[in-house]
């Protein structure tokens, strides 16, 4: 009985570690571009509050820039400047 608990306590805690991050826009709005950087293209505008998920991040010289799904289906993705981010889960 020890045994199973302690598996399915692993199991719990491997999911829970592998949960992409979740971001807040914290500026009035956030420009989202086609890649890190801002020389790539806005492919949207997020509003303050608004909660996306992550897939990655990028590091340039003076600053990171995150990956995020645009959408429910995960299937659209932009970049947004940690300036504009807060890391909430």
């Amino acid at each position: 009985e020890t045994s199973a608990t302690f598996a399915e306590t692993r199991a719990e805690t491997e999911t829970t570690e592998a949960a992409p991050p979740l971001f807040e826009i914290t500026a009035s709005a956030a420009n989202i571009r086609s890649g890190p950087g801002t020389g790539y293209e806005v492919v949207a505008q997020a509003p303050q509050g608004r909660q996306l998920t992550g897939t990655g991040n990028w590091q340039l010289m003076d600053s990171v820039w995150y990956e995020l799904y645009l959408d429910d289906s995960r299937t659209a993705t932009g970049w947004a400047s940690e300036k504009v981010l807060k890391q909430i889960q």
